[in-house]
């Protein structure tokens, strides 16, 4: 597949989760809440989300969050963590879709070699 479709569709992809997860949002969290595992995990994105958030601000504090392309910091995450902020839904879905246009470009920088030439040099 060539460079460009991959990323358009992988980004496309990725903007259509957090209307999903909105639309699903209070069944599955109401069931994934009865599992001690999820629990954990919902206070460490907290945990790891606010410093984030009180940085920023709500709105690019959670650009910034989903941007990071580290694992747990996708969409799905933002969604959740939007949720526990209590952040007005169309907010939130610019701010998740400004952040996962965010992470597409940096790992697609990546994936070129432009950013890992320009650590190469400093390193």
């Amino acid at each position: 597949m060539p460079f460009l479709d991959a990323v358009i569709a992988a980004t496309l992809a990725n903007l259509c989760v957090a209307p999903l997860f909105f639309l699903l949002e209070k069944p599955l969290l109401r069931l994934l809440s009865r599992f001690a595992w999820f629990r954990r995990y919902r206070r460490h994105v907290v945990t790891r989300g606010r410093s984030t958030l009180a940085r920023y601000g709500l709105f690019l504090g959670l650009a910034v969050f989903v941007a990071i392309p580290l694992p747990g910091t996708g969409a799905y995450t933002g969604c959740l963590l939007a949720e526990i902020a209590r952040m007005n839904r169309p907010t939130a879905l610019a701010a998740i879709s400004l952040g996962v246009v965010g992470a597409s470009t940096i790992v697609s920088l990546v994936c070129l070699g432009v950013i890992g030439g320009v650590l190469a040099t400093w390193f």
